[in-house]
């Protein structure tokens, strides 16, 4: 049988591009020299196109209901240029029909869970404050509630990486099979 290529919406800075906070990158081997030979890859960095290369660091900051995105050494508060990011960039990878999704670990925009939400005193209090995804991630999952999405480092265990694979040749071959406009004997087939 032959796998068609999976489309990965990725990190940036996991593909070596130099769009960290200190205009660094976080290039990844296993997105690179392996994933790279079955994806087609559909790179993002919010971070970087609303607030540029080196910028300050950011953080989820609770304040009264709303989690919002911080530089805590400026005080700006960056969450209406990113969530404008966001809606405009997951819509045309939704639209682009993704099979998976990798992103930057700890990343408060990128991360896919456990990204510290601080107190607007700056303190994080460990497990009495919350947790959750970063704010990119976080409305990709919405959009998108059935993409498989992992973080890099995650990938480095065995089991996880063949899940997301998994998942994502899974998604690949029904999104060409039904492109194909399938009789109901071919739907029938395609489950045996």
């Amino acid at each position: 049988m032959e796998f068609p290529r999976i489309r990965i919406a990725v990190s940036d800075c996991l593909r070596g591009t130099e769009c960290r906070y200190n205009g660094g990158h976080a290039q990844d081997d296993f997105v690179n020299h392996h994933l790279a030979k079955y994806a087609d890859f559909y790179p993002f960095c919010p971070e970087a196109a609303v607030l540029g290369t080196p910028r300050e660091t950011i953080r989820l900051v609770g304040i009264g209901t709303e989690v919002r995105v911080i530089g805590p050494k400026s005080n700006n508060d960056y969450t209406e240029g990113l969530q404008a990011y966001n809606d405009k960039i997951i819509p045309k990878l939704t639209h682009k029909n993704m099979d998976g999704a990798v992103v930057k670990s700890r990343s408060p925009s990128c991360g896919l869970e456990r990204i510290k939400v601080y107190q607007p005193s700056g303190e994080w209090h460990g497990s009495k404050d919350p947790m959750q995804a970063g704010l990119f991630t976080g409305d990709l999952k919405k959009a998108m509630p059935h993409l498989a999405i992992e973080e890099e480092g995650r990938l480095n265990d065995a089991w996880l990486r063949e899940n997301f694979m998994v998942q994502a040749f899974t998604s690949a071959r029904w999104r060409e099979f039904l492109a194909s406009d399938p009789t109901l004997g071919q739907f029938q087939a395609f489950h045996r």
